[in-house]
């Protein structure tokens, strides 16, 4: 009970002071699997821009994220989609703030 009476303050909170300010940014970008990496391309489609490095599962198939791309060994090209949300500054701080406050 203490739970939601604290999570409808700090709810009722971020409407008045408009603390929660989202954002979000997306891309697609060209990908193959190498093993458990997955490679991002830049936009040329040709040069590796990053690679992840994804584990295994311990049981079962012991499939990887990277599993679910085309291998570069098929010769196709295939596309990942990322994106990053955020809440925005002012709900950042104000959330760091709460959390200091809380451990004291």
């Amino acid at each position: 009970m203490i739970r939601c009476i604290r999570t409808r303050t700090l709810k009722a909170e971020a409407e008045h002071e408009m603390l929660l300010q989202p954002q979000v940014v997306y891309g697609y970008f060209p990908c193959n699997a190498d093993g458990n990496d997955l490679i991002i391309y830049q936009n040329d489609g040709k040069t590796e821009q990053t690679r992840f490095t994804f584990p295994r599962q311990e049981a079962d198939r012991h499939l990887c994220l990277a599993d679910y791309f085309a291998a570069v060994a098929s010769g196709r090209k295939d596309v990942v989609a990322f994106h990053m949300v955020t809440m925005g500054k002012k709900g950042f701080r104000a959330f760091g703030q709460t959390l200091c406050v809380e451990q004291l």
